[in-house]
């Protein structure tokens, strides 16, 4: 099962951000979440969930009765461009989908890079950096990195700059960067150079023998992070800002192990105004300027029913405010709804207690076959766009929101030319088009396809 946004507690839900899935920094979702798109209505708060006001209720998929996502996307004409035949590979033995990243190239750049983690038959784990280029409406493949490493390797995001291509992710259980030359013609990474890698400070109860990570949340586009580490039947919550570590939680871990202390396992990190803000799975929550702010934790409750869990997968800083994207999760997984608010510093207070106005729900499913398993979300200066796999991996579902969280396009289904399941999706915005990913797994093989929509 793929790693999702939907995905933060039991056993179906532990898997693709966020969204979130540094396999060996989590046993679970850090950054991932998931959402479905269901009933019409203005949002989605404790008992109104769904409720038709201002949109006709029914089936899954139907767009917010606000007007918010009333917006579709038109596919380019022709079939998806198809990546892996096109690069040079060497014998594959996995295609690891929860690992999808997708880095855009700049301003109203019509590049990105797509990142994708495989294992060879040696066991060697391949990072394949490769940039795809839209023009007229298709998309092509301007270049493709292949490097091999000893040992694991994740990235969970990256940006560009002057210097290059920046992914920052992990080594071995270190965090690190890993940098790459752009082109000449600076669309592209360079096919052959080697990435270059330089370690990030990890808590020394990260690390082993005895020490293990337990969720880490970067600061989208920076190397800033929030870190749960896991040592000695203690566990602990970090936060690195610049050139300083602190530690800024500490209990028992009853269990030894990791995964069971969801307060301290970050999956939102973001820093406005000098006001950091760490959100937890479950809904935990930490903000303020001083250490002494941040050692407090509240609680964020979405509920419907009894049972319902929330799971917090995206958090991006937006000027003056942060766009916060959280879903709830029926207990029985066949019920679900987006919550997104924009808020600045000083509202966060208003994040604490049951369905808050300020994070209201944008949709609402209440169909099991339509909860999508949404990839962290791609950016731009203007717009998040996310993609994943219905639970059933039977389609591709598309959102598209502005960086306010205003909804653009919600729960699109992306057009496919086959019917094997999909293990795993992401997307981003490329210029004035969107670029949807998603990996497919038909018997003793794996594809990845690309396509661009217009959107809105």
């Amino acid at each position: 099962m793929p790693r999702s946004l939907l995905l933060g507690a039991g056993a179906l839900l532990l898997g693709c951000s966020s969204l979130l899935g540094l396999d060996e920094f989590e046993d679970g979702p850090a950054g991932a979440g998931g959402v479905g798109g269901g009933t019409g209505g203005t949002g989605v708060t404790g008992g109104a969930a769904g409720s038709d006001a201002g949109g006709a209720s029914g089936a899954g998929g139907t767009d917010a009765g606000d007007g918010g996502g009333s917006k579709t996307c038109n596919p380019k004409p022709g079939d998806p461009l198809e990546i892996l035949s096109a690069i040079s590979l060497p014998p594959i033995s996995e295609v690891n989908h929860e690992s999808f990243r997708i880095v855009n190239g700049g301003l109203n750049s019509q590049t990105v890079h797509l990142v994708m983690r495989m294992t060879d038959t040696s066991n060697q784990r391949i990072l394949v950096v490769t940039s795809l280029v839209e023009s007229g409406g298709q998309v092509s493949i301007a270049s493709s990195n292949v490097h091999p490493f000893a040992q694991e390797v994740f990235v969970d995001t990256g940006f560009t700059d002057a210097q290059g291509l920046t992914l920052v992710g992990s080594l071995g259980g270190e965090l690190a960067t890993f940098s790459y030359k752009l082109a000449n013609t600076g669309k592209g990474v360079d096919a052959t150079a080697t990435p270059v890698t330089a370690y990030l400070p990890t808590p020394a109860e990260c690390k082993g023998p005895s020490g293990q990570p337990n969720g880490v949340a970067f600061a989208w586009g920076t190397v800033d992070y929030a870190i749960g580490c896991v040592s000695n039947g203690e566990g602990s919550l970090h936060l690195r800002d610049g050139a300083s570590t602190m530690k800024l939680a500490s209990k028992s871990v009853p269990d030894g192990g990791p995964g069971k202390q969801d307060d301290l396992r970050p999956s939102v990190y973001t820093l406005v105004g000098g006001t950091h803000f760490v959100g937890s799975e479950g809904g935990s929550l930490r903000w303020g300027k001083t250490l002494a702010d941040l050692a407090t934790s509240k609680q964020l409750v979405l509920q419907k029913a009894a049972g319902d869990f929330v799971s917090l997968f995206a958090g991006r800083a937006n000027g003056p405010t942060m766009t916060l994207l959280a879903a709830r999760i029926g207990s029985t997984l066949d019920n679900a709804s987006l919550h997104v608010g924009s808020l600045s510093p000083a509202k966060y207070g208003a994040l604490v207690g049951k369905n808050p106005a300020e994070l209201p729900g944008i949709i609402d499913l209440t169909a099991k076959a339509e909860i999508p398993m949404l990839s962290t979300p791609g950016q731009d200066a203007d717009f998040l766009s996310a993609a994943g796999p219905s639970l059933l991996q039977d389609k591709v579902f598309f959102y598209k929101l502005k960086r306010d969280g205003t909804p653009v396009v919600l729960q699109y289904p992306v057009p496919r030319t086959s019917k094997d399941l999909v293990a795993g999706a992401t997307a981003s915005p490329a210029g004035v088009q969107d670029l949807v990913v998603w990996v497919e797994h038909p018997t003793g093989a794996w594809k990845v396809f690309a396509r661009t929509l217009i959107c809105g």
